[in-house]
Formats: C-alpha cells, sequence, structure tokens
C-alpha cells in the first residue's frame, strides 16, 4: 500500500518539476530563439501538464490500466 503512495507522489513532484522548465524555456527562446534544447524543454513541459491535468487524482483501477498500457506500449 505504501509502495503505491510512493508512486503517486513521486508522479505529482516530477509533473510539478517539469512544468517550472517553463521558466528556463522562456529565458532559452529569448537568448537564443529555437533549438533543439528548448524543443527538449517544450516536451517536459508537455509531460509535466499530461502528469497534473489526467493523472494527479487518477484512481487505483485507472492506475493499473495505465501501467499496463505503458507496458504493453514499450513491448511495440
Amino acid at each position: 500500500m505504501r509502495s503505491k503512495n510512493y508512486a503517486k507522489y513521486y508522479m505529482r513532484i516530477i509533473s510539478v518539476f517539469f512544468l517550472l522548465i517553463i521558466i528556463t524555456l522562456i529565458t532559452d527562446l529569448i537568448k537564443n530563439g529555437f533549438t533543439y534544447e528548448t524543443l527538449h524543454k517544450v516536451i517536459h513541459i508537455s509531460i509535466g501538464t499530461y502528469g497534473i491535468l489526467f493523472l494527479w487524482n487518477i484512481t487505483e483501477k485507472k492506475y493499473k490500466d495505465l501501467l499496463y498500457l505503458m507496458a504493453y506500449s514499450l513491448l511495440l
């Protein structure tokens, strides 16, 4: 039971940190324009946004379904 709570809070913390990357993205865009590094930051921000919007209050059944989907996508 405790490991599920750790996983939930880990996902929340990572999502928030990924959203905080937007600060460095803005400064990079001002200084250097659009580069591969800024694209990488956009991907992190997208993952963080998805985590906060769709996974923040996920139920246990949906969490298991999500894990099965992630495992299946790794096999493809």
